[in-house]
């Protein structure tokens, strides 16, 4: 046991006999993505071919872990049936911050070319599931005579981690939404006011031609509100 050296986690016990061994680790130190090393110097009469191994070490996702760009909000479960895939972990990943702290949820050309104006067209096809906040996005951009508004700077956002660029983001479906407000503490950053609408987040769920779902963050019971409001905030989310 003494010839072995640990780097980035605790050394455990030793087991087994002759050719074949087995070290016990545990207390994994590294961050998450770094190496764990370990390194094997020769006892008095054996050489040890192969060392030191390395390996880098991913840790199982969790809410509330830092990862891609943000932080995991959700990990989806057996009835999130567009998202989950049985034997692998996907979920839901929050902005660390707000992207907004007050914007209204649509704007767009209006009938007579006026910029600027609220588009009160009703999208018709927007969904308040798990899963749907992306297709959700879409649609709001894809509508006539869009200009920008809550979608715009979900879509907007990027967060660049080393080699890697995260901006795939999205306005949450209220759904989803409402995963970030139950673990809205794990999570951090968000916004607490007892106003109904300083308080408040959008979805990107509608909830008539000209009204959406809203969570308020503070406890406040308004659930939806017309797109023509201009202080509810926005945290862009996105899958991983």
């Amino acid at each position: 046991m003494d010839d072995i050296t640990l780097t980035g986690a605790t050394k455990g016990e030793l087991t087994g006999s002759g050719l074949t061994r087995t070290l016990n680790i545990s207390n994994i130190t590294v961050e998450n993505s770094e190496t764990l090393s370990i390194e094997i110097t020769n006892p008095s009469g054996f050489t040890i071919s192969g060392s030191p191994q390395t390996a880098v070490v991913y840790r199982a996702p969790y809410v509330g872990l830092e990862y891609q760009g943000g932080i995991i909000a959700y990990i989806f479960q057996a009835a999130d049936t567009d998202k989950y895939v049985a034997g692998e972990t996907h979920g839901l990943i929050a902005a660390t911050t707000d992207q907004s702290d007050g914007i209204v949820w649509i704007t767009g050309t209006g009938e007579s070319g006026y910029p600027n104006t609220i588009t009160g067209t009703g999208i018709g096809t927007t969904s308040p599931e798990i899963g749907t906040g992306y297709d959700n996005t879409l649609a709001m951009k894809a509508q006539e005579r869009y200009i920008g508004g809550a979608a715009q700077v979900c879509t907007d956002y990027s967060v660049t981690k080393g080699i890697n660029v995260y901006n795939d983001w999205f306005l949450p479906s209220y759904n989803e939404l409402l995963k970030l407000y139950e673990n809205r503490v794990i999570i951090g950053g968000f916004f607490s006011n007892d106003d109904p609408y300083l308080g408040s987040y959008w979805s990107s769920t509608e909830s008539g031609s000209s009204t959406v779902r809203i969570k308020h963050f503070s406890g406040n019971s308004i659930t939806h509100t017309s797109k023509y409001i201009p202080n509810v905030r926005v945290r862009a989310v996105r899958y991983f």
